[in-house]
């Protein structure tokens, strides 16, 4: 990879990360459009151990992808 290949992929990661932490959605062209779902804590009863369990509040990096043709399926990462 050149060093100038290097410096645009560092410079489109920095982009993206900067984007989705402060909650905006990237659209990369060509590539498609990052974004953030932001899920709230829940509380919910576990009915084998009959108690109740805290799922923490977390952040879902969503990616879709388009081409010339049309949406492309949405991908999720955990």
């Amino acid at each position: 990879m050149s060093k100038t290949a290097m410096h645009f992929e560092l410079a489109l990661v920095e982009t993206i990360q900067e984007s989705l932490v402060s909650g905006q959605d990237l659209w990369v062209p060509g590539l498609g459009t990052f974004n953030v779902d932001h899920v709230a804590a829940q509380i919910r009863h576990d009915e084998d151990r009959d108690v109740l369990v805290i799922d923490p509040p977390r952040s879902i990096v969503t990616f879709s992808s388009s081409d010339d043709e049309g949406e492309l399926p949405e991908f999720k990462s955990r």
